[in-house]
């Protein structure tokens, strides 16, 4: 990989990241719109027996070779830094400017629908069928509860394998997986306050799910290319119902925060004024929606530009 390649690649981690803290928004669906959704997987699911037998033996750039390893280092440094950087700033936005963030969303979801769509070169019953079928599992998925587990360090590992496995499909969030779990304020908690043991073991559960879950996906992507591209479009867009920036807040919860907005009811923009008595921002959130929808355009420019294909 080349400097600027590293560089773009860490970026992508940088946007995979901060994505991956808002409840609603997939990392994996950055990964999908960057053009990078498919070396991810096939990266991860490299760490096989042969890749620890040449890490054994001390052959640590056939190694690297192997894994694509810089490109991992550099997707996973980007990552991190975001994390670390933007947990205060995102859980800001969400309490203090969640139409103008969900909009941006909404953008960026839209654009990278289409463009994934437009990659489809026939259209089959089956397809329409799994498409169809994505929006619904999406959808479905917004709709569930959240629920109360233990904060032992074995819950902790727990969510990481069940969190990396929601953040690798694009639609499904990992975060808000964790939030059904009841492990999203307590894990954005201990990043804030540097919590290593938690950390640690999230981490490695993150990395169990990762391994795991990426054998799957890269089968089903090597056999069902398009009918896979399709239902992982399905989920993004059926996503739409758990990031439309326009929400009614439950007023007789004590402590409004980020699960109280991310569980609210989506109304129109108009009732939205009504029920809640604020300013809708429909002219800041529409310029949000093109913003996102523009990036996302760039960003796809971008990757075909720079990176290896």
């Amino acid at each position: 990989m080349t400097i600027i390649e590293i560089l773009a690649t860490s970026l992508k981690g940088l946007a995979m990241g901060a994505a991956d803290l808002v409840p609603g928004v997939s990392g994996g669906t950055v990964a999908l719109i960057t053009g990078i959704y498919g070396r991810l997987i096939n990266s991860i699911k490299c760490f096989d027996v042969r890749a620890f037998k040449l890490l054994l033996r001390g052959k640590v750039l056939e190694f690297i070779r192997y894994v694509d390893g810089i490109f991992l280092l550099a997707l996973g440094f980007g990552i991190a830094i975001s994390i670390f950087s933007f947990a205060r700033a995102v859980d800001y936005l969400l309490d203090n400017y969640p139409l103008v963030l969900f909009s941006f969303f909404i953008g960026l979801i839209s654009a990278s629908s289409i463009i994934i769509i437009r990659k489809i070169k026939e259209w089959t019953l089956t397809n329409y069928i799994l498409f169809i079928f994505g929006v619904i599992v999406a959808f479905l998925l917004s709709t569930l509860n959240e629920y109360t587990t233990p904060n032992s360090l074995f819950f902790v590992f727990l969510s990481g394998i069940i969190g990396v496995s929601a953040m690798l499909l694009p639609g499904i969030s990992g975060s808000f997986i964790l939030l059904l779990m009841g492990k999203y304020a307590y894990m954005i908690n201990a990043v804030k306050e540097f919590d290593l043991p938690v950390l640690f073991v999230f981490a490695l559960g993150y990395m169990v799910g990762g391994l795991v879950f990426a054998k799957v996906l890269n089968w089903v992507l090597k056999r069902y290319f398009e009918i896979s591209l399709l239902f992982l479009t399905g989920l993004m867009l059926g996503s739409f119902n758990k990031i439309w920036p326009w929400r009614v807040i439950d007023r007789g919860n004590s402590t409004i925060g980020v699960g109280d907005y991310v569980y609210s009811k989506s109304v129109l923009p108009w009732e939205y004024q009504s029920f809640e008595n604020a300013d809708p921002q429909i002219a800041i959130c529409v310029l949000s929606v093109i913003f996102g929808f523009v990036l996302v355009l760039l960003m796809n420019w971008l990757s075909y530009k720079y990176s290896d294909k």
